[in-house]
């Protein structure tokens, strides 16, 4: 059987439109698909920033009230080691420290005010040399009063001799195990720290 040229025309047309309405469907199917990848893309990317912006600002919320932490802490503590003791009243409470605890002041005396270091914090000193009699117990009382009357201080050193006028009075009482009621002098290094700021 043979197909005349119109019918071979009209064929070939069906077939390149079919073929063009197949590329045709294909490429919107892509163009379609393309456009909601990039879409999906933008999307993706602006959620990122917005996670990365979250995070950061998290962040910066959590530095910002640990540094606030830090400085009411820092303030804490330089609150704390602030002293306005002068020579003078050091003195007058050294004495009536002394008073109520039935210790002899025999001399106290400072180079006056200087400066020096407390845990690494830069501060203002007074040295002040204490020497005192009494009852050993009175006297371990007294120092340990000391720390609670000057809290910004340290006692660096406490030296005691027995006077030398009770070593026989010293054997009796040790074999009666009076030892607190001898009679001592003592020789105390008290240095009170007041910190004024950097």
């Amino acid at each position: 059987m043979k197909i005349s040229k119109t019918s071979l025309i009209f064929l070939a047309v069906g077939v390149i439109a079919i073929l063009a309405f197949c590329i045709g469907t294909t490429r919107a199917k892509q163009v379609s698909e393309r456009q909601t990848l990039e879409t999906k893309l933008t999307q993706a990317q602006q959620k990122l920033t917005s996670l990365q912006y979250d995070d950061l600002k998290d962040k910066k919320t959590q530095l910002t009230v640990q540094i606030e932490r830090y400085n009411t802490q820092a303030e804490s503590t330089q609150s704390k080691l602030s002293s306005n003791q002068t020579s003078i009243t050091a003195t007058d409470l050294i004495i009536e420290t002394a008073r109520y605890y039935d210790v002899d002041i025999t001399a106290v005396s400072s180079g006056g005010e200087s400066t020096g270091a407390l845990s690494g914090t830069r501060c203002a000193t007074l040295p002040v040399v204490i020497n005192v009699q009494g009852k050993i117990n009175n006297i371990a009382n007294f120092v340990y009063s000391l720390s609670q009357k000057f809290p910004t201080s340290t006692v660096s050193n406490v030296k005691i001799s027995q006077d030398s006028t009770q070593d026989t009075e010293a054997s009796s009482s040790e074999s009666s195990g009076a030892d607190s009621d001898l009679i001592a002098s003592a020789a105390i290094n008290l240095i009170i720290y007041d910190y004024k700021g950097e």
